[in-house]
């Protein structure tokens, strides 16, 4: 990945193995330490790597479960990663409601629809951090496979709405 990140002058946002909804609970002791300990070696394998742009803490967690105890412990293990790391931190979701305590969101932006090109772009804004859409591709995740004009087309056009709403970039999804 390094390698072709250099010849393509990329930047990476590495996360932690087993950290996605389907295979990390925030919830229970144990998926948390062995979480903390994928965390750490992370942190340690991308300490001084000038194309490491941000640290993704985990990927859609609260797919599942959106309850008040699920969100707070999805934020303790946020919280818990930012304390022994000095690089920048985000975390990718679907919820756009939802403020989590990191330097940038991500936010998975995989819908042509109005859910989050009319009336989510005005609510990340109003959470007041920075986020760019970490995944991004001009088509319905899992519902359509567009042609490329009209993929090119789309993301020509929500490139402009994340810039018009203040987000600092995207993250192509193929």
């Amino acid at each position: 990945i390094e390698a072709a990140a250099t010849e393509h002058q990329m930047l990476i946002i590495p996360q932690p193995d087993l950290s996605t909804w389907n295979n990390f609970d925030p919830q229970k002791p144990l998926s948390r330490t062995l979480y903390r300990r994928r965390w750490n070696r992370l942190v340690r394998e991308t300490t001084g790597n000038p194309l490491v742009l941000l640290l993704n803490t985990g990927n859609e967690l609260e797919i599942d479960d959106r309850s008040p105890k699920h969100i707070d412990a999805i934020r303790d293990v946020i919280r818990e990663a930012q304390a022994n790391n000095s690089t920048l931190t985000t975390y990718s979701t679907f919820a756009t409601f939802i403020d989590y305590p990191v330097d940038i969101l991500g936010i998975n932006m995989l819908d042509s629809g109005p859910t989050y090109w009319t009336n989510a772009l005005d609510l990340v804004k109003s959470l007041g951090i920075p986020f760019y859409a970490s995944e991004f591709g001009g088509f319905v995740a899992f519902f359509e496979r567009p042609s490329s004009a009209l993929r090119q087309w789309r993301m020509f056009n929500q490139t402009q709405a994340i810039e018009d709403h203040g987000g600092s970039g995207t993250v192509f999804f193929a």
